[in-house]
């Protein structure tokens, strides 16, 4: 029962050093961060991964919300340069168009002209 003792309390001690080692890394860490001093002891590390992952799902959603912004600006400048323009005159002007109309459809709306 004593060596069991003994080994628990050689245990408890080097896990003190650990943790008083880690929490200097992170006290440092939260300081290269430019956390004011006076902030630093009282904060944990909980709190901080929550800050980091909220800031990281705004930081997302907001990215994407600006792709799909900048996507439907493209998409109404692509339908901007065909506004007025006649079906058939589209069909025969276009020539970099990534699905481009068969030649058959084309020929098939010139017809009811």
């Amino acid at each position: 029962m004593s060596d069991f003792l003994a080994d628990c309390a050689e245990r408890i001690i080097v896990l003190d050093i650990v943790h008083r080692r880690v929490m200097n890394r992170f006290h440092k860490f939260l300081l290269w961060l430019g956390i004011p001093m006076h902030r630093v002891q009282d904060m944990k590390p909980n709190e901080l991964c929550r800050i980091m992952s909220e800031f990281s799902l705004e930081y997302r959603t907001t990215r994407e919300r600006v792709l799909q912004q900048l996507e439907k600006k493209a998409n109404h400048r692509e339908r901007n340069k065909t506004r007025g323009k006649m079906i058939t005159e589209v069909c025969h002007n276009k020539v970099t168009t990534p699905l481009p109309l068969p030649p058959s459809t084309c020929s098939n709306i010139t017809q009811y002209e």
